[in-house]
């Protein structure tokens, strides 16, 4: 049985790897140049999304990650390393009423080799496109850790706005906030609105 180094010495540990690695951070190495068949692109590739892999180490083997860049490979590696999320769909109110709801339906793909491995929080951010004004609600029911790879992630519900934001042109982004350390660590362009007056009606 092919140990890879000493990573998977008994039956089972590669079955036990891959579903251990769907919500764990995973990093490595290439093996040894003597192993031909085991960093070859379409072997590498295969690997370092059947156990998620987050990061890989560039410095062993060189000889074998040069061998990836040259043809452009490893640009296709490092595009997937640790998790990927793309905007798939967005639906949106063309205007809301200051002190109202508005509805949302969000979908993400995640397109990398692995999840979200922290405990991150997502937000509805508004930005008002005259002064910069930032708005934020939560939304509810969010754990980015479940975003494996390969699935389509549904976020849909209501969102309540101040009465007192002001009237304007409002940019409507999704944010993925690390609970812990408060910082943004993705932000997905959604779709621009006009904030109404209480007296106006909503489209």
């Amino acid at each position: 049985m092919d140990q890879n180094m000493g990573t998977f010495k008994c039956t089972g540990d590669r079955t036990y790897m891959a579903d251990d690695s769907r919500f764990n951070y995973v990093t490595g190495e290439t093996n040894d140049a003597d192993t031909p068949a085991a960093w070859s692109f379409a072997n590498a590739v295969n690997e370092l999304a059947k156990f998620h892999y987050s990061s890989l180490n560039t410095d062993y083997l060189k000889a074998i990650i040069d061998s990836w860049k040259h043809p452009g490979c490893y640009g296709v590696i490092s595009a997937h390393l640790g998790y990927r999320l793309y905007l798939t769909k967005a639906i949106l109110p063309l205007s809301v009423t200051a002190g109202g709801e508005f509805c949302y339906h969000i979908e993400i793909n995640n397109e990398g080799y692995a999840a979200p491995n922290k405990e991150m929080e997502a937000h509805l951010l508004l930005e008002n496109t005259g002064n910069g004004t930032l708005y934020s609600v939560m939304v509810p029911g969010v754990e980015v850790r479940n975003w494996l790879p390969g699935n389509t992630q549904t976020l849909h519900g209501t969102a309540g706005v101040p009465a007192a934001l002001p009237i304007g042109q409002y940019k409507v982004h999704l944010v993925i906030l690390n609970k812990v350390l408060g910082k943004t660590t993705n932000i997905l362009f959604l779709w621009q609105m006009q904030m109404a007056s209480k007296t106006q009606q909503r489209v």
